[in-house]
């Protein structure tokens, strides 16, 4: 994600000759951590950059609960919007925060979302879920843990490998 800091760094300024703030959404399973080495890139570019923390997932995690979902995370993206004052915004969505930023861009009624941008982002067509691009071996342990009311922990940090400069 860090190479992609430099194609957003070429954002070309406002009307008002500002840098437009950039918001960085991240994905399933990960948190605002997930940004830690782009999001300075761009602060040293002279833009402005949020990561807010999705519901149940990054430092919400304690926050999981059965009726958290794409609705939830597409409300927490305009609810950051709104409180912190932010506009005229490019909002990055990345993996399934680009199901988040379709989410968040359906109910924009303020239009405070001026550029969406999906980097390695899934983006869903009309009629389409998450489950709808998974494996179905892994819709099948998706289902079986929402049939027991489990949530769906997540991923070991192993797993996530950081990308070194």
């Amino acid at each position: 994600m860090v190479a992609a800091g430099a194609g957003l760094a070429g954002l070309p300024s406002r009307a008002d000759g500002k840098k437009p703030p950039i918001v960085l959404v991240h994905g399933a399973w990960h948190g605002a951590w997930a940004w830690t080495r782009l999001a300075p890139l761009l602060t040293a570019k002279g833009y402005s950059v949020s990561m807010p923390d999705l519901s149940g997932l990054g430092a919400n995690f304690h926050r999981q609960a059965p009726e958290v979902g794409l609705h939830v995370y597409g409300q927490d993206v305009l609810n950051h919007l709104f409180f912190n004052d932010i506009r005229n915004a490019v909002v990055v969505g990345h993996s399934y925060g680009g199901c988040v930023l379709s989410e968040a861009l359906s109910g924009d009624s303020d239009k405070r979302i001026a550029h969406a941008v999906y980097l390695d982002a899934l983006i869903p067509t009309e009629g389409k879920a998450l489950a709808s691009y998974i494996p179905a071996s892994v819709r099948q342990q998706f289902k079986k843990a929402a049939a027991a009311g489990k949530m769906i922990p997540p991923r070991p940090a192993k797993l996530w490998k950081r990308c070194e400069a």
